[in-house]
């Protein structure tokens, strides 16, 4: 009968450990989403700023780029008109 009690202690000893970790898994869980939470307004503002960044360097290199106008305005007024009847 003492083996008996002794397995159903350790049982119930390995149950509370079980359960303890369990716990602990738990708060540290919540501890990582409340930091994570605290930590988002930082990481909007930085994605803001580099969207901002990214579209200012475009800028400036379409800035720095020459402008090729296309269109009518590049043809050459010496040159004759053809029409689909000639």
């Amino acid at each position: 009968m003492a083996m008996r009690s002794r397995t159903t202690f350790k049982k119930r000893q390995k149950e509370l450990a079980r359960q303890e970790k369990q716990r602990d898994k738990a708060a540290r869980r919540v501890q990582r989403k409340l930091e994570r939470t605290l930590r988002m307004p930082e990481m909007a503002v930085l994605k803001m700023a580099l969207s901002r960044m990214a579209t200012l360097v475009m800028a400036a290199k379409m800035a720095a780029t020459p402008w090729k106008p296309v269109g009518p305005s590049t043809v050459s007024s010496d040159a004759p008109i053809r029409t689909a009847g000639s």
